[in-house]
């Protein structure tokens, strides 16, 4: 209780701080000692250490306290005073205590004692003994100012180029979030939660820099929030698209014709034939089946999906697998496919090594579709009188003998004939959806 102010009583509070930080003699951390310099705060009632002996109470700094021959001892500010229930309140300068705004959120004021000396008594000290405790990081009185929050800025490159962030798997990208900015002069950027978009944890660093691999085709959205340096998280989001492409150069249906001739494709896609990316009808029978080859760029080794093959509208897989001797193809055989439907095989899991890089992905929906139309010899998605005509002009020909004649060869035996013929007549009426 402070009802009753006792006479030649000291109430000092020591403390280090960035300018007396208490290791002058002593390793870091030894404390609060007489042969360490620090400061003290403090109200006193002791006529011997005031400045002013006119008043009864004082409250002053001593920088540094020790035995120090350059001791100072001001005034601390107004507002200093003291409360009957013994709360004591001493105001100084941050500059005193060589604190610098450039400091603020770095520099500490540490190893706190508080003591009450009376003289010709032992001193009692908070905690017991000389070691001082605890340590308080001034923020300054602009931490108090509005705060606004900062905007995220994210971009992107191809790794080590300022190329767009786009390419072939597995690819590696350059991000960076230093366009990031805030509006208030007393604030940082303090960190960058990056989020791939790609299934893989956020990371948040203090460094605006990170490089991310993708390791699978398809579009991610890669984004950036941030967070200001008085805790303020960015109202906006940074946000870049990753295309990380699928490497599928051409899907044909392939086939062998009776008495080894062939194998003959029907394209299904091959941008380089067919730029819009619509692929020719299958119009041969089904016979042991349909073989689906994928093949991808010359710089890619393929190995066995972790799953089947889907197919839509009906059909069934035999087999799938890397084609022997073709390290850059993959093959689906498929029974059982309902005609006059549009049919999407896809592969899903698809390993694969980038020679070009020396990396390894993994190809997802990996898609083509085969359009199934029996007896559709010119590919127009109907069979009809033209279909018929084609087939009986050659009639008599070897399987791709002349042109394109595997189309006629329906039964695929090798031989286009009056078989063939009646095949495609059988047939007349058959469409595939628009």
């Amino acid at each position: 209780s402070l009802s009753t102010v006792p006479s030649s009583v000291t109430w000092p509070i020591n403390f280090c701080s960035p300018e007396f930080p208490c290791t002058d003699t002593n390793p870091a951390g030894a404390g609060i000692t007489a042969t360490n310099k620090y400061f003290t705060a403090q109200m006193t009632t002791d006529p011997s250490l005031m400045l002013t002996p006119t008043d009864t109470v004082e409250f002053h700094l001593v920088m540094p306290h020790a035995n120090d021959t350059s001791t100072t001892t001001i005034l601390a500010e107004p507002g200093s005073g003291y409360n009957a229930d013994g709360t004591i309140t001493i105001i100084v300068k941050a500059s005193d205590l060589g604190l610098t705004p450039a400091g603020i959120g770095t520099q500490k004021l540490s190893l706190f004692e508080v003591r009450v000396s009376e003289q010709g008594i032992t001193p009692d000290n908070m905690p017991d003994g000389l070691s001082g405790q605890g340590q308080f990081f001034p923020v300054g009185n602009s931490f108090c100012a509005p705060n606004t929050a900062p905007l995220a800025d994210l971009v992107a490159h191809l790794h080590g180029t300022t190329n767009p962030p786009q390419g072939d798997p597995p690819l590696t990208i350059d991000f960076t979030g230093a366009g990031s900015s805030d509006a208030d002069s007393i604030d940082t950027i303090a960190s960058y939660t990056f989020d791939f978009g790609d299934g893989s944890p956020p990371v948040t660093q203090s460094s605006p820099t990170i490089t991310h691999t993708y390791t699978s085709n398809g579009d991610y959205n890669a984004t950036l929030k941030v967070t200001d340096s008085r805790g303020k998280v960015s109202n906006n989001t940074g946000l870049v698209t990753i295309d990380v492409d699928l490497p599928l150069d051409r899907v044909v249906s392939d086939k062998v014709h009776g008495g080894g001739k062939g194998p003959f494709d029907v394209i299904l896609y091959d941008r380089s034939v067919y730029p819009n990316g619509n692929g020719e009808v299958e119009c041969r029978s089904e016979g042991s089946g349909y073989t689906i080859i994928y093949t991808f760029g010359p710089e890619f080794t393929v190995g066995t999906a972790s799953s089947a093959p889907t197919i839509t509208n009906g059909g069934t897989v035999g087999s799938h697998g890397p084609v022997s001797g073709h390290p850059n193809q993959y093959q689906v055989q498929i029974t059982g496919v309902t005609n006059a439907k549009s049919h999407v095989i896809t592969l899903n899991g698809v390993p694969v090594h980038n020679s070009t890089n020396n990396g390894d992905g993994t190809l997802t929906n990996v898609s083509a579709q085969l359009d199934l139309l029996v007896g559709d010899t010119n590919g127009d998605r109907s069979v009809d009188s033209t279909d018929v005509s084609q087939t009986k002009a050659q009639s008599g020909k070897a399987a791709a003998t002349v042109g394109s004649t595997f189309r006629e060869d329906i039964n695929g035996d090798g031989f286009v004939d009056g078989t063939d013929v009646s095949f495609v007549k059988s047939r007349s009426g058959g469409h595939l959806p628009p």
